[in-house]
């Protein structure tokens, strides 16, 4: 019995270069020196430490968001850009939090925010393929893109029951 090639298909034809996923290493070693800071020292951040978790954030969402123009059209990705900039950008870092804080996955929590029902949603699928291109990067286990795939989902089912009553399952 022979085996039969694997078709390259959209979702797995996108590889990050050598120098691209080096880049996309240090971003996410910003973000993990980040996170580390804001837990440890409990400060808001000032302006320009603002400003640079924003400039990451971004930098870690550029290779993804290449990734996706190759998969999905031009709307459904302007769709995702949008969405997770926000989330990452405007709803965790102006609570001075970040994607790796503990309460990073928990997208749901916008609703309670004012963010519509249907916007929870798209920021929960949007995370959830994040995470899946983070752990194809080697930039989380297996394990962590399992735990955070099942609480951004807990997250976004149970929006507006609040954290505390959602943190009760962890």
């Amino acid at each position: 019995m022979t085996m039969a090639k694997k078709e390259v298909t959209p979702q797995n034809s996108f590889e990050l270069g050598t120098a691209a996923k080096k880049k996309l290493q240090e971003n996410w070693q910003q973000l993990v020196a980040i996170s580390a800071t804001l837990k440890k020292t409990e400060e808001p951040l000032d302006q320009r430490a603002f400003e640079n978790l924003q400039k990451v954030n971004l930098s870690l969402l550029k290779p993804f968001i290449q990734k996706l123009e190759k998969q999905y059209a031009a709307r459904t990705v302007a769709r995702y850009r949008n969405t997770l900039t926000f989330y990452l950008n405007e709803y965790l870092a102006t609570q001075d939090d970040t994607l790796l804080s503990d309460n990073g996955n928990f997208v749901g929590e916008m609703y309670s925010a004012g963010v519509s029902r249907n916007e929870v949603k798209q920021a929960a699928r949007g995370l959830q393929k994040f995470y899946v291109f983070l752990q194809q990067n080697d930039l989380i286990t297996v394990e962590q893109l399992a735990d955070s795939k099942e609480t951004v989902k807990l997250s976004a089912d149970s929006m507006g029951l609040g954290m505390g009553m959602l943190k009760e399952y962890f």
